[in-house]
């Protein structure tokens, strides 16, 4: 039986308005989420005008209103990070300290997970989808520049403002940012291409400047992880821009940063730097044991979210140990101590769900030669990259970035499956896909077409990816 399009009903006028003014502040809220500026400008002297909470609260009611809330909850990542949500509330009565563990809930966990139902809620279609990861481009480039012009020594490492006031945390917001740029990089005009390039070679240049060991591991892992998903003559740029990396990584690096890195490769250094770097990692190793046996004694509810500093210190003093009073700086250990085993198995099943989709969603990409949704599929699986190394060295359980990188996952599942379902009807006709296939390049006709998923698929989920399936009759 052969298969027709369905011809979406023309948009009125004020639909039209409605949908510009809804991506407009999909647009702001992702570059504000991401570059940091507001928290930027209140050092500056600007006031605290609680921008972000604006946007949010304005963004989550045109999700609740539209009835886009309960689209983005039906997806795999929506019900896991709603489960993660429930098992969070459920053990807060378990909880050490159930003041903290409230606070740790609703100021910081609600608040990021708002974060996915914003960007799948509010986005619609795959040009929409380009335009958030483009956001998020621009965004990262905000940010790097921000972290240069306010930048300050700390302990001889390079650290920024707000909660880019870490080290660590600002070596992996550069690195998470940084294949954004690099999507950014390929798709403007050439007049942008050369400022965006400068401004990711700064990038590295301060992540070199934090003394980030995870960093300098994320830098390495994202080369590898580009190097064998990229064709063979993208290699080639590949090694060429690690290579300057290095450059400037080499001319950019001072003494303290050196030591450090050393460390890595050398116990045996000497110096104050090194002796530093040793405490920190045997601090980490010592904060890990005990959020293992924390986890151990209370595997089904935890110690409560947020508690962890508090109950490893009392298990240190019941041993007649000096406590630290330090997070877990490991946010597998810091969800297993704190949430139990159920919350560790959430948290890990939502990265699993989401670099199963990225890997499955690249090879239909490749498949069906679709280059705009192979590129954006390697650019979440860098982020994750870095993002999954950072969760060995930080206590980030509860941030934003898992939230956010799962939506900007979700909502690529959710818009590119109309193209897929278009290039492989093509394939079943025997033509050939448009190279590239442009959505946003795209006649009005073919927007539309590539907008509307095909009659025999109405149905389907739109979060599943892969060959449909047409009766017969």
């Amino acid at each position: 039986m052969a298969t027709t399009l369905a011809n979406p009903l023309p948009a009125t006028f004020e639909q039209q308005q409605s949908s510009r003014l809804t991506t407009r502040l999909l647009l702001v809220y992702a570059f504000m989420l991401y570059s940091r500026v507001f928290e930027a400008a209140m050092v500056w002297g600007v006031p605290n005008l609680y921008v972000m909470l604006l946007l949010s609260a304005a963004a989550l009611v045109i999700v609740l209103f539209k009835g886009e809330f309960a689209r983005a909850v039906r997806s795999p990542v929506g019900i896991l990070l709603i489960l993660f949500t429930g098992w969070a509330i459920f053990v807060l009565p378990f909880s050490q300290w159930k003041s903290e563990s409230l606070h740790q809930v609703t100021s910081v966990w609600l608040k990021s997970v708002a974060a996915y139902f914003i960007i799948v809620g509010l986005t619609k279609d795959f040009s929409d989808s380009k335009r958030v990861f483009a956001a998020f481009g621009w965004a990262a480039a905000a940010s790097a520049v921000i972290m240069a012009v306010t930048n300050r020594i700390v302990g001889d490492r390079m650290t920024s403002v707000g909660s880019l006031g870490n080290s660590n945390e600002a070596a992996f917001h550069i690195m998470f940012g940084l294949p954004f740029i690099m999507l950014l990089i390929s798709r403007v005009k050439m007049i942008w291409k050369i400022p965006l390039s400068l401004v990711a070679l700064l990038s590295l240049a301060l992540s070199v400047k934090t003394a980030s060991r995870a960093g300098l591991l994320m830098a390495a892992a994202l080369t590898l992880v580009a190097l064998f998903k990229v064709s063979f003559a993208n290699k080639f740029k590949i090694v060429a821009v690690a290579f300057i990396a290095l450059l400037i990584g080499a001319l950019s690096i001072d003494q303290t940063a050196l030591e450090r890195y050393k460390t890595m490769f050398d116990s045996s250094d000497s110096s104050m730097e090194a002796a530093s770097a040793r405490e920190s990692a045997a601090s980490r190793k010592y904060l890990l044991k005990e959020g293992i046996e924390l986890t151990l004694t209370h595997p089904l509810f935890g110690v409560g979210m947020g508690v962890f500093p508090v109950a490893a210190s009392e298990l240190a003093e019941s041993r007649g140990d000096h406590p630290l009073w330090l997070a877990s700086h490991n946010s597998y250990v810091q969800a297993s101590s704190e949430m139990g085993f159920v919350g560790l198995f959430l948290l890990l099943a939502t990265f699993a769900s989401c670099l199963f989709g990225i890997l499955k969603l690249d090879g239909i990409a490749r498949r069906l030669e679709l280059p705009e949704v192979r590129s954006m599929s390697l650019c979440l699986l860098l982020s994750f990259t870095a993002l999954m190394i950072h969760y060995f060295f930080d206590a980030a359980a509860y941030d934003l970035y898992l939230p956010m990188a799962a939506g900007l996952c979700t909502s690529l599942f959710m818009t590119a499956r109309p193209l897929i379902e278009e290039a492989e009807l093509r394939a079943a006709r025997g033509e050939s896909n448009p190279e590239p296939v442009s959505v946003m390049a795209a006649p009005a006709s073919q927007s539309a077409l590539l907008q509307a998923p095909p009659a025999a698929v109405q149905t389907r989920n739109p979060y599943r990816l892969g060959r449909r399936r047409v009766s017969k009759k």
